[in-house]
């Protein structure tokens, strides 16, 4: 199982690309990055429970 740490650490980079996507007006790539956050806040609520 993937550690919550590692999780966290994705969403800190996640962010960050998402907010240089935003500056670049790069909507389709803000959306995948939005994706894949939400992918990680699932994993995230799972392993919690």
């Amino acid at each position: 199982m993937v550690q919550i740490g590692f999780l966290e650490d994705a969403l800190l980079e996640l962010e960050k690309a998402r907010e240089i996507y935003g500056q670049v007006d790069d909507k389709l790539w803000i959306n995948e990055v939005e994706k894949m956050i939400d992918l990680i806040e699932k994993m995230k609520e799972k392993q919690l429970k």
